[in-house]
């Protein structure tokens, strides 16, 4: 039976090979010709370089147990991070610190959202993001996100929008403004004699997660 079969086997690429591939691929969209400031630009190899260490630190020291057997990433976990930065716009994001935050914000999303534990979040931030924000930048994780309303939580950047309409990814420092807009949405989900009502309490750690929802 296993002569009607072909084992194909993909081995991850080279560190070189990841950095070649997502700088093309961000350089782009985040160049001067695009509207962005020169700093930002710039700033595209300490990004990509950054994803790819914040990757190799979690795949080393998060490993998957049977309390744990969702602690896996790969490369779509990397994608994933270069993804949200595409969404940048040069009017929300015309610094280079205002794109560490939204880097922040975006490998929070990927990778910090799986872990169950307050002490793996913990370690992420101050182990793993703290250390390739110093390597790459002159920042560091509590300098990116003192201004924000819960630094240990990091920034939350979203789009609020109703349906049918587009607005820009940005970052969003009023959660009342978030919750208002989600609870509009949440009663015309309940509103709809189609759907299953939901009775939510959107606390601030929900907010949070909701917004990281893409």
């Amino acid at each position: 039976l296993q002569s009607c079969f072909s084992v194909i086997n993909f081995t991850f690429p080279g560190e070189k090979e990841v950095q070649h591939i997502f700088e093309a691929i961000l350089r782009p969209s985040l160049s001067t010709e695009a509207g962005f400031a020169e700093e930002v630009a710039d700033s595209v190899p300490a990004l990509v370089a950054m994803t790819v260490g914040v990757y190799q630190g979690v795949v080393s020291t998060f490993l998957p147990t049977p309390q744990k057997a969702h602690y896996l990433f790969n490369l779509r976990d990397i994608a994933r991070v270069v993804q949200g930065l595409l969404r940048a716009t040069p009017e929300n994001f015309s610094t280079k610190d205002s794109l560490l935050k939204l880097w922040t914000h975006e490998s929070m999303r990927v990778f910090s959202d799986r872990f169950t534990s307050f002490d793996d979040g913990e370690r992420f931030r101050r182990k793993i993001l703290d250390s390739q924000l110093s390597k790459h930048t002159d920042a560091f994780y509590d300098k990116v996100v003192e201004d924000c309303e819960a630094p240990e939580a990091g920034p939350v950047v979203c789009a609020m929008h109703p349906p049918g309409e587009t607005r820009p990814y940005e970052e969003i420092r009023d959660l009342e403004k978030l919750k208002s807009h989600l609870e509009a949405s949440l009663m015309d989900y309940n509103d709809d004699p189609k759907n299953i009502s939901m009775e939510l309490v959107l606390f601030r750690d929900a907010l949070r997660h909701v917004a990281r929802i893409h």
